[in-house]
This record gives C-alpha cells, sequence and structure tokens, in this order.
C-alpha cells in the first residue's frame, strides 16, 4: 500500500548535485545571506569543499585577491549601488583566472540588472532575500554541468527500533532493484558482526566488512568490488561475517572513504545499518541520497521515528524527507497503533506498509532465498517491489539533463575585450 508525501518540497533535493573537490570564498555582508551560505556549507554535497566566510561586500573583494589566491567560485553580494557593482565586478576580473565562477546576490530586482550581469559573465544572479535551498541550487547548477559522469547513488535503510525488520527488506529491495537489465546494484552490510545480508541471500563468504574495516586506509572503488561476491548479474553483496576475535574502531574517514567509493562506481548502493546509534550511523544517514525508515506500529518505534524524522530535516534541511515503511501490521495478538495516529504523531506519511506474515518471511529466511523467490504475487512481494519503485522513481529524477552554460565570467569579458 503506498501514499504520497504530504510535503509540498519534498521533491527538492533530487536534482542537486555532489559538488566536486573546490574552493569557495564568499563576500557576505547581510545576516539573511549569511546565514542561508552557513546552512549551504554543512550540506552532504559540499563535503568536499572549502568554504570560506571573507565578510565585507563585492567592493572588497578585488582589493582581497591582489594579494591572495583565488578560490574556485566567489559568491559577492551587493553593498553598493548598481552602477557601483558593475565597476567592481570588472575590476575583481583582472585579479582572477578566467575559469573562476561568480554568484551575485544583489537587490536589484530588474531585467537591466540582470542582463547587464548575465553580459558580464556572472553565472547566476540571486535577488535578495536569498534561501539556502536558492543558493545550494545555483551553485550545483554550475558544476553539475562541467561534472558529466555519472556518479553512484546511496540509499540508507535503518530500523527504528530492534527488530523493526529494515535489513529483510533492505535485502529484498536490493535484489528487486537488481532485476533491471540497466542496474549495477551493491548491497553493504555494514552491521558487523551481525549482519544478515549473506546468510539471508545464502552467500558463502561473508567476511566483505571485515576485510573494509581491516584496511580502512585501502578502500575505494576497485576494492569494493574486488571484496564483494556477485549474488547475480547485476548484484554485488559485501556481507559482515560473524567473527568475535577482533574489535574494530571506525574512523570518521572510513565512512567517507565508502561514500567516495560509491560515487566513483557509479552503482546504486543499499546501506543495511545496525540499529545502534554512533558517529558512523549518523555519517551514512547524512551522507545517503535515500533514507528509507523502517518502523513497527507500537509506542517505542513510534518515538524513535518521531526522534529520527527531527534529526533528518535539522541535518538534512535541503533534501526530501525519509521514506517510511511501516513493517509487521496485523501481527496477531499485539495491540499497535493504526497507520494513521502513526503518522500524525510522526508527522510522515509511511510510504509503504507492509503486513505481518510469519509463513512468508520464516520461510524465505530459512531458505537463504528472497522473498519474491517465496511467494512471488503475495502482497508482502509487492510492498517490496513498491518501495524498490519509490528509490527508482528518485533515482530517475536526480539524472535530469540541463542545457548547456554560458562561458564564466573571465572567459566572457577577455572575449569582449577582444
Amino acid at each position: 500500500m503506498t501514499s504520497p508525501q504530504p510535503q509540498a518540497t519534498q521533491a527538492f533535493g533530487q536534482n542537486v548535485q555532489y559538488l566536486p573537490r573546490i574552493s569557495i570564498d564568499t563576500f557576505l555582508v547581510s545576516e539573511n545571506a549569511n546565514e542561508a551560505m552557513h546552512v549551504v556549507a554543512d550540506d552532504r554535497r559540499l563535503s568536499k569543499t572549502k568554504v570560506a566566510f571573507q565578510g565585507n561586500g563585492v567592493s572588497k573583494a578585488a582589493e582581497h585577491y591582489a594579494t591572495n589566491k583565488t578560490p574556485n567560485l566567489i559568491i559577492l553580494e551587493a553593498d553598493v549601488e548598481r552602477e557601483a557593482m558593475f565597476g567592481h565586478l570588472n575590476r575583481l576580473a583582472s585579479q582572477c583566472p578566467q575559469n573562476t565562477n561568480v554568484i551575485v546576490i544583489g537587490p536589484f530586482n530588474d531585467i537591466s540588472t540582470y542582463r547587464t550581469l548575465m553580459e558580464q559573465g556572472v553565472d547566476d544572479y540571486l535577488v535578495s532575500p536569498v534561501s539556502d535551498k536558492e543558493l545550494l541550487s545555483s551553485i550545483s547548477k554550475i558544476y553539475s554541468e562541467k561534472k558529466k559522469q555519472k556518479l553512484g547513488r546511496i540509499s540508507a535503510f535503518y530500523g527504528t527500533r530492534g527488530g523493526s525488520g529494515s535489513s529483510t527488506i533492505a535485502h529484498n529491495v536490493a535484489s528487486i532493484l537488481s532485476q533491471d537489465s540497466t542496474s549495477n546494484i551493491m548491497l553493504i552490510d555494514v552491521d558487523y558482526p551481525f549482519g544478515t545480508a549473506a546468510i539471508n541471500l545464502n552467500i558463502d563468504n561473508d567476511h566483505g566488512a571485515e576485510e573494509m574495516l581491516s584496511n580502512q586506509n585501502n578502500i575505494d572503488e576497485g576494492f569494493l568490488d574486488r571484496i564483494s561476491i556477485r549474488y547475480s548479474k547485476n548484484l554485488r553483496v559485501i556481507g559482515a561475517g560473524a567473527s568475535f576475535d577482533q574489535v574494530f574502531s571506525v574512523g570518521k574517514q572510513f565512512v567517507t572513504d565508502i561514500v567516495d567509493a560509491i560515487h566513483a562506481s557509479a552503482c546504486h548502493a543499499i546501506i543495511d545499518l545496525p540499529t545502534t546509534w554512533s558517529e558512523r550511523e549518523a555519517q551514512f544517514l547524512k551522507a545517503a541520497d535515500d533514507i528509507i525508515l523502517t518502523a513497527t506500529p507500537d509506542l517505542s518505534s513510534m518515538k524513535n521515528t518521531k526522534q529520527l524524522v527531527e534529526h533528518c530535516v535539522r541535518t538534512r534541511p535541503n533534501d526530501p524527507l525519509p521514506l517510511l515503511v511501516l513493517n509487521q501490521v496485523g501481527m496477531p495478538k499485539r495491540p499497535e497503533i493504526n497507520r494513521q495516529d502513526f503518522a500524525a504523531a510522526v508527522r510522515l506519511n509511511p510510504s509503504v506498509t507492509v503486513g505481518f506474515d510469519a509463513n512468508i518471511f520464516g520461510k524465505a529466511a530459512n531458505n537463504g532465498r528472497t522473498i519474491y523467490e517465496t511467494a512471488p504475487k503475495s502482497a508482502t512481494s509487492k510492498a517490496m517491489a513498491d518501495i524498490a519503485n519509490l528509490l527508482t522513481r528518485h533515482r530517475s529524477d536526480s539524472m535530469s539533463t540541463k542545457a548547456p552554460r554560458p562561458l564564466s565570467l573571465w572567459g566572457r569579458l577577455i572575449k569582449r575585450i577582444q
């Protein structure tokens, strides 16, 4: 059973791409612009960028770069009248390389100002007051159009309480997604040493996560491919085998390197997260393109779901809300919170509801087979397909094409002079 998300801004963020390793200098004077830029600087898609807040405004930028190295992108706010702003931009051009990109923020809301700035080669002009979404979208457009390679996608599955069934759903969704002939799916179980991906899919070698933890300084695209096991033509699995002989400490760079490797591989990674809370889980949830929360219709799960949704709103303000899966609905002899009350309490509608079916889930788990293989025509199998379809829709939305950009500010100015 599927239902649309109620929030109107849910689609924002699907077309915003990860930025490459660039430097950004900002010359902002208003409280509004500074606050918006601080939100943008903390966005997951700017994890590789270096943002410097220089203060002042467009009038001080040329003076600054007379003695300082120029960044890849300069974001300026007008602190002078219109004609003076144009003059400062012309002087700034003489201090910067041709490939420097520029975004200007100003109060001038007229077509003449916009045309003049575009003629000067400014990449974008935003009328103040500006929102963090406008700024993020503007920056993303510049670099997503320059960076043509396809990036990998990350869907993180997280249970809102132990035993919610998040892992089982993640494994089945990965299998369904891999049935698309154009897909390149990698299932990564990071619940070491208690992960069940390998046993649920009847895979013998399940020590991939242990190899990752033992080689944290060597994680890249090729490493993930080497330690993964091919389950089917389009699905590779990194299991989390049960070995209690070693205890690993996980550094912040561990998650960053996995995320970078997935992006470079152009695969769609399904991350099966344990229902624990540490920097590792927080990092994966912040870095993910999609978050799938699996909840059960009881009070403890509802409380945790509400807190997790609020956490996602705070840490991912420019991303869609998580997809909520309400699992184990209709368990015999168990009092439960109905769907409508659950949604009202957590302020998020369940995207998919999965009914309790001990026979199908038990048979699939004991035989090391997926739900689709065990009962392809069941309501449970359809629910798994609904989740996969939602993720496929998100992936398609993020691949929209865009028109070519004009020359940069400095390139167009030099062309005019010549």
